[in-house]
């Protein structure tokens, strides 16, 4: 499913059988892709990594969700390992 973004970037979202995202594409006015988002989920339909790239860069990363028995976030682990915790 394609989007038009107000500053005429184009947006491309692909979905899993169950309906979730699984990848975010943005492309420039050029057509040119510029950067992408990819979404891995757990059995429970809960997001358990997200990887965002950005052409032309190194800083790529992947952010890693962890919940807890209720399926509420509990923490996030960024890239460089630092850990965000939710009380």
């Amino acid at each position: 499913m394609d989007s038009l973004l107000t500053d005429g970037n184009r947006v491309a979202n692909d979905y899993d059988t169950k309906g979730n995202l699984i990848k975010s594409s943005i492309y420039g006015n050029s057509g040119t892709l510029e950067s992408e988002q990819a979404f891995t989920y757990t059995t429970e339909g809960l997001v358990k990594s997200k990887t965002t790239w950005n052409t032309g860069t190194s800083l790529n990363t992947t952010e890693y969700y962890y919940y807890n028995d209720y399926g509420n976030i509990a923490s996030v682990t960024d890239g460089e390992g630092n850990c965000k915790i939710y009380l």
